[in-house]
């Protein structure tokens, strides 16, 4: 059985991260280099998220999209890592409270349908 916290690592983390490469790039004209510098990724991971390689698409609303464009704002305006790094938690407890995760989780691992474990930390 896979935890819910691999479900984030594998699958949500780098879909937000594809999702604000491209938002960065393609919305802040902003270089490879620098979104992997910003991101704190290879740049190679980065051309890896702009050709879909790597981080599959998610469907994550209106209110997570919201967040990932306030945090491209800040990352863009050069606000504090802690407030970056505070901004990005934000938008994973979004994400879980809107049960993707749980529903990410039931998908992949062999969980019982009553399972709601990833909805209650």
């Amino acid at each position: 059985m896979r935890p819910p916290c691999e479900v984030i690592v594998q699958l949500v983390l780098p879909a937000l991260r594809a999702e604000l490469a491209k938002m960065l790039m393609n919305e802040y004209g902003m270089k490879r280099g620098e979104v992997a510098d910003a991101l704190g990724i290879s740049r190679s991971a980065v051309s890896q998220y702009l050709m879909e390689k790597r981080g599959i698409s998610l469907e994550f609303g209106e209110e997570v999209n919201a967040l990932l464009k306030k945090l491209a704002d800040m990352i863009v305006s050069e606000k504090s890592k802690d407030d970056i790094t505070r901004s990005f938690c934000d938008m994973c407890k979004e994400i879980q409270r809107q049960g993707l995760i749980c529903e990410l989780h039931h998908h992949l691992s062999r969980v019982e349908d009553s399972c709601k474990t990833c909805l209650t930390y």
